[in-house]
């Protein structure tokens, strides 16, 4: 079972790629979920930036247009 585990982690089988749009949107999704009160200034501002949904977007999508990566951010947010 031990094996089974550890042959997961290899590195996946395609080259590792981020939309170069990500920090931009990060910053827009933040401010998005700010003005419809999803999070307020402070921790809850503070866990969704650790939270990383445009990172992960961004490494979902790298290709993606930028209004796209921006929707895709939101809907994880």
């Amino acid at each position: 079972m031990r094996s089974t585990a550890m042959s997961a982690l290899h590195e996946p089988p395609f080259v590792a790629a981020r939309h170069p749009g990500t920090d931009e949107v990060a910053a827009q999704s933040l401010d998005w979920a700010g003005r419809l009160g999803l999070v307020d200034d402070g921790p809850r501002q503070r866990r969704l930036r650790r939270a990383a949904a445009a990172k992960l977007a961004g490494r979902t999508c790298p290709a993606a247009p930028l209004d796209r990566l921006r929707l895709l951010t939101d809907l994880i947010t």
